[in-house]
């Protein structure tokens, strides 16, 4: 429940911008500050309070088991992770948030659950879009409280002429994964994305698939997401190629920790 929670955390979520809320080692919600309430359809928000994805009042309730098997990811590799996440609110309109999920530690250091925040993207997604993605401070570490990164969403990126479906993998393909992986996300067969990959290599005059992602990532592609991804439901990883190149700015999170 919210009393497990140490305070000084509460305080943080409470006060910071965007949705903040930290959920068990089952997936099991602690607490969400209000922010986080409104996006999912409740008035208070501690009547999430005790419940799972699977019980949010919206559309992205359809994707509660990605988020769960998101949490448990985080907890087993005490990693964070960042998310692209599409989704209809409770009054039927659609929202796109950038979420960033992190370790909770207890007091004695051990992983205890997930810590999350979500940054809405949604009113700039045609525009060039400065998406805020969470680092947490440590007073022993010296790391910025929020890290930022851009990204562009758009349908074109520079003198190469992709096609929407094109531009979605090699998304997909930029951020590791596989094309099995990326046919089940698009619905499409693993042999389309293959053959995709194949234009992709043609258009971009390389022969391999790291020649390919390297030559992306000179372009600036990794910075950019498709504006189709925006037209369908979401909860994808964004996982970089190479962790020298996007680098992850979020470190573990526990009460010993609190500003």
């Amino acid at each position: 429940m919210a009393r497990q929670v140490d305070p000084k955390l509460l305080e943080i979520f409470d006060k910071m911008p965007g949705c903040w809320g930290c959920k068990d080692q089952n997936s099991k919600f602690l607490y969400v500050n209000e922010a986080y309430a409104r996006l999912i359809g409740l008035n208070n928000n501690i009547d999430i309070v005790g419940c799972s994805d699977f019980d949010l009042p919206c559309g992205a309730s359809r994707c509660a088991g990605l988020f769960q098997r998101q949490d448990q990811e985080v907890i087993s590799s005490a990693k964070s992770l960042r998310v692209l996440d599409i989704h209809p609110r409770s009054e039927g309109e659609w929202s796109a948030y950038i979420f960033t999920k992190m370790p909770m530690r207890d007091e004695e250091g051990r992983i205890c659950g997930i810590i999350f925040h979500g940054e809405n993207i949604t009113s700039v997604r045609n525009l060039e879009l400065e998406a805020f993605l969470t680092s947490v401070r440590g007073n022993q570490r010296g790391c910025d409280l929020l890290k930022q990164e851009s990204y562009f969403i758009k349908q074109e990126r520079g003198s190469i002429k992709l096609t929407c479906r094109e531009s979605e993998v090699l998304f997909f393909l930029m951020r590791g994964n596989t094309a099995k992986m990326t046919s089940s996300i698009l619905n499409i067969s693993r042999r389309t994305v293959e053959q995709y990959v194949t234009y992709l290599k043609a258009k971009f005059a390389v022969v391999s698939k790291y020649e390919l992602l390297d030559r992306a990532i000179e372009l600036g592609y990794l910075s950019y997401i498709p504006q189709s991804l925006f037209s369908q439901q979401l909860s994808v990883i964004l996982r970089d190629t190479t962790e020298s190149i996007f680098p992850l700015m979020i470190g573990d999170y526990g009460p010993d920790q609190v500003p």
